[in-house]
Parts: structure tokens; sequence; C-alpha cells
């Protein structure tokens, strides 16, 4: 008897733990970095007598839903007027496993009617999305809009709103002249910069004389300046990496490598006040792969040597046990590996850019 109860509740138990964990879901995705809809094209056009839908959903660093999906609802709208695109439902690895779990237990499926399902994980940085839809002439000047919604523990919460295109173009079959009319659309453009500052051996200080750093700073002070002045521009991501070079104990590089990226980090925010949440820090201990690149595009000698062991399966310690053997490793030592100690800060920004266009309409009332 108490096992057959026991097998009773368990459909519930599992139930219950996947919605506790769920907990606090949407308020995480409210507050970070959201995700970024570039229309392959804004200026949609009626073909046949449907529209196509072609547009790239950029997703900010570490943007996995483990514990609750994204629903983006992409719709044309106009007065009374709506024309739904298929629902796009982003399941992290742990929502996905639960959902289909409890689909199974309890017979209840989570999905939407018509939705495209991804399952997406840390790696995934982009999915091109493509739909179809049937046309109506009132979306001529219909905005399409796309509606993200968090949904996690029981409920749910619209975290962004953005607009993909302004209306349908279309060229009707009746004869006669076609009348036009005008409309302003905004064009996000996503674009990054790359800075890099520079640290002395076995130092985590930022001597902002030393190489150019002067200049890397200044150069994303600038871009602060253009966010806070300019509402058409936004900084949705910033990734600081703390570099040590490979030589020395492992240990001491990785402390090296942490406290650079959060000596950058703590200037960003104190000095040029970026929000703490927009900015992402990370470190490489041993940076062997790209002392392999700078030895590939230097004049050092003996490069077979140098690369043999730079690249080989060995241990950090042991490689550098065999570097410092050569002659070759004053070189690397005083011009190579100082290019090495460095923090490589990654700007991610959209620019929204309005322009006028002329498209096609037989809505009267609406010449240029």
């Amino acid at each position: 008897m108490k096992r057959k109860r026991a097998y009773a509740i368990l459909p519930f138990l599992l139930t219950s733990a996947w919605l506790f964990c769920s907990c606090g879901g949407v308020k995480r995705l409210q507050k970070g970095p959201q995700i970024v809809i570039t229309p392959v094209d804004m200026n949609l056009m009626e073909k046949n007598g449907t529209v196509d839908v072609h547009y790239t959903l950029h997703f900010p660093r570490g943007y996995a839903h483990r514990k609750a999906r994204v629903v983006l609802s992409p719709r044309f709208h106009h007065l009374d007027h709506v024309q739904e695109l298929s629902p796009v439902v982003l399941y992290g690895k742990n929502s996905w496993r639960a959902a289909r779990r409890a689909a199974w237990l309890e017979g209840v499926s989570p999905e939407i009617p018509g939705q495209m399902t991804y399952v997406i994980d840390r790696k995934t940085s982009s999915l091109n999305i493509k739909d179809r839809v049937s046309f109506e002439p009132w979306m001529a000047q219909a905005p399409l809009i796309a509606y993200t919604t968090a949904e996690a523990c029981g409920r749910a919460a619209l975290i962004d709103r953005q607009v993909m295109a302004n209306g349908v173009g279309y060229v009707p079959d009746a004869p006669g002249p076609v009348i036009t009319r005008e409309i302003t659309e905004s064009v996000i453009y996503k674009k990054e910069i790359e800075a890099r500052v520079f640290f002395a051996i076995d130092s985590y200080d930022l001597d902002m004389a030393l190489r150019n750093n002067k200049q890397s700073m200044d150069s994303i002070a600038a871009l602060v300046r253009t966010v806070s002045d300019d509402d058409q521009v936004a900084i949705r991501q910033i990734i600081v990496t703390g570099y040590a070079s490979p030589d020395g104990i492992y240990a001491q590089n990785e402390i090296l490598a942490r406290e650079r990226a959060e000596m950058v980090r703590n200037m960003l925010i104190t000095q040029l006040h970026i929000p703490g949440g927009l900015i992402k820090t990370k470190y490489v201990a041993e940076d062997w792969e790209s002392l392999a690149k700078l030895v590939k595009a230097s004049n050092v000698g003996n490069k077979t040597a140098l690369l043999t062991i730079i690249t080989g399966t060995e241990s950090g310690n042991r490689k550098n046990i065999l570097l410092k053997r050569l002659p070759q490793f004053r070189y690397l030592a005083d011009n190579l590996l100082p290019q090495l100690r460095h923090v490589r800060c990654e700007i991610y920004y959209t620019v929204r850019e309005d322009k006028t266009v002329e498209i096609p309409s037989t809505i009267s009332g609406l010449s240029h």
C-alpha cells in the first residue's frame, strides 16, 4: 500500500521539483541583457499572397535558459487586426527535459500551437529564423513587433519588445497607378569594438603609461559618452578577459589573469559608470595558443623547435623548462611574452538608425 502511494505522488513530486528549480528565472532574464533581433530585410514585400520574414536572433554571451523557457512572439498589429507569426520557444537543457517529463507523466503538452522549438546552451550565439504568413491589405500599415516573454515558476513576464519592420509593401494586381506612402523605419546594426590594455610582468596594477593603455581606455570612454548622449545607441554587453603569459607557475598566472580582469572591470564601473550587470569577466592563465601565433608571425629563428614545444602535449611547467633551454627564449621574453600580459575588452553594442522609405500601397488617403 505504501509503495502504491509513493508511485501515485511521483508525478506531482517531479513536476513540483521542476517548478521549484525554475524559480527566479524570470527575474534573472528581466535584469540581464536581452536578445538582439536583426531582420535580414526590414523592407517586407508581399509575394503571391504571402510575406516571407527572415531574421536572426543574437544571444548575449552566456544566455542559456537552463531553468526557464523564453517565448518570442512576432505579430503584425494594426487597429483590431492581428496576424501572428510562428512563436519561437527557447528552452535550456534542464527546462526542456523537465517539460518533456511533465508531458509524459501528466499527458499535457507544454507546446504552443505552431511553435518553432529550439534547445539552446551556452555555446549558442545566434539562430536564423525563417517564417511565412498570409498577406492581408491592412498589413501595409501594420508594424511587425516581437514580444519576448519569460516563463518560469508558474508565472510569465514580458521582458522585451522590439519593432522588426514597419508595414508590408505590395503591388496590387489591379491595373492603374500605384499609390505610394512614406514610412520611417528603424534599422538596427550590431557592432563590436575590441580594446586591449597591458600589464607589467607579475603585476595586475594598471599602468596607463604602458604601451597604448591610455588610447585603449580613451576609446572605451568615448564609446560610453556616445551611448550616454545618443538614445539610438545601446551597449548590450562587455566581455573582459584577463590573460597571463604562459611562463611561470600556473597558480600564480591564474591569479594574475583573474585579478587583471577584475581590475579593468572595476575601472569600467567606478570611472566610466557602466552597470556591472553588463560586464562579464573571464581569464586565461596560460595562453599557449596566442604564443604560437606570435612565434609564427615573428622573425625568431628555429621556429620549428619552438612550435614543437609550444603546441606539444606536455604540461605547462615542462614546456617552460624546455623553452628556457633554447637560445631563442631571450627573444620570446623580450618581444613576445609581454604581449600576452593583457586584458581584452569586447564591447557589443547596437546602433538604431531611422530612415524614410517609400513603399507601394492601395490604401486610400495614404499617398505621399
